[in-house]
């Protein structure tokens, strides 16, 4: 930059007023106010009828005339009053303006070195992130970068310092979350990689592994009615209740027995096999098997 006596110094820039009059005003204004002030009170709506329509009329012309010709001046008056600090102001403006965009420019310069900079600090950062093991966890740079690295004042040496406790923190929250076993650790991995988060991971894998205990118990109930609709028919062998000789017939001989003399007979029930097949549960064949010895008869269950 040239630095020769063409430069601008900031005392350069202080405005200087070397003439200055405050404006003084004279006119009958306070008058007319004060005029309108004691005369307005006849204009008052109770001092009119609807008889008085055209007097009405007359008064507001008469009104609106007023206002509008005391109003027009002031607007006149006002731009005649203003004219030389407008121009004063507009003369400001401007050069504030000019100064401004040739402080943008410099700025712009700054700044550029500025991302310079960063940018060349960034891959630094970069390369101390893949030292320590981050790269290694599979979690981003941009999850754990921490904008106050950007400062000047933020040392390499304690950026790496708090890199590293950071891995140390990603791998034992990775391990923890390992333990849910392979059909739910992949899951809560990719879930707390997606913020960082520990505490919203844990809640992710235990929900997970408790809708997978549900369907699990779910389906095995599922097996077992499944199991139960199945299950082919048993057989049980029930042996009929024994059975007499016909009434008539043990009378007769009986009768015969008697006429010679012969104690009765006593006869032995006629015992023969008759089989039976019944679609029970366990449970309902073994009350029929107890209800079965109960009563004394034979059985056999194939």
């Amino acid at each position: 930059m040239n630095n020769d006596n063409a430069q601008l110094s900031a005392s350069q820039f202080e405005l200087v007023v070397s003439s200055k009059t405050i404006g003084s005003l004279t006119t009958n204004a306070k008058a007319i106010k004060q005029l309108v002030d004691e005369r307005i009170k006849q204009y008052d709506i109770s001092s009119y009828s609807s008889n008085d329509i055209a007097k009405c009329k007359e008064d507001k012309a008469v009104l609106n005339k007023a206002a509008k010709a005391l109003n027009d001046k002031r607007i006149a008056l006002e731009k005649e009053w203003n004219t030389p600090f407008e121009e004063f102001k507009e003369t400001i403006k401007e050069t504030v303006d000019t100064i401004k965009l040739a402080a943008s420019n410099i700025d712009a310069i700054i700044k550029k070195e500025d991302e310079k900079q960063k940018a060349a600090k960034y891959e630094e950062i970069k390369a101390i992130a893949e030292r320590v093991g981050l790269t290694e966890t599979g979690v981003s740079l941009s999850l754990v970068f921490n904008s106050k690295w950007n400062n000047k004042t933020t040392s390499i040496k304690s950026i790496e310092k708090e890199l590293t406790e950071r891995v140390k923190e990603i791998r034992d929250a990775l391990k923890a979350l390992g333990e849910f076993g392979e059909n739910i650790a992949p899951a809560a991995i990719a879930r707390y990689k997606e913020d960082l988060s520990l505490t919203n991971a844990l809640t992710f894998a235990n929900k997970m592994q408790s809708e997978k205990a549900q369907a699990k118990d779910e389906q095995t109930q599922e097996v077992i009615v499944k199991s139960e609709s199945q299950i082919e028919p048993n057989c049980v062998n029930v042996v009929q209740a024994p059975q007499s000789e016909p009434d008539s017939e043990a009378d007769a001989i009986d009768a015969f027995n008697d006429a010679l003399g012969i104690p009765p007979v006593v006869r032995k029930p006629v015992v023969f096999p008759k089989t039976y097949t019944i679609y029970a549960t366990d449970e309902q064949f073994s009350d029929i098997e107890q209800y079965l010895t109960d009563k004394g008869l034979n059985f056999t269950n194939e």
